[in-house]
């Protein structure tokens, strides 16, 4: 950062929360998925959403899987 006075601030985090070293829990999952998706979308919405994403992994088409969520214009 700069500040006014022409200084300069800096800060490493080697192992920042999410990455690798430090991967996120499925509930911290979550919880950033329905805050960040809430800005948008109604809790039922965002509910659906999470559901869908938890089970992509056992589905055979990833396309059939996710598409009831897209809505006219391809956005969800």
């Amino acid at each position: 950062i700069h500040l006014d006075g022409g200084s300069v601030r800096r800060a490493h985090v080697a192992n920042a929360r999410g990455s690798r070293a430090r991967p996120m829990s499925d509930a911290e999952l979550d919880a950033k998925l329905r805050a960040q998706a809430g800005m948008l979308l109604t809790d039922s919405a965002v509910e659906a959403l999470l559901a869908r994403l938890r089970g992509l992994a056992g589905s055979a088409d990833v396309a059939a899987t996710l598409s009831p969520l897209l809505i006219a214009g391809g956005r969800a």
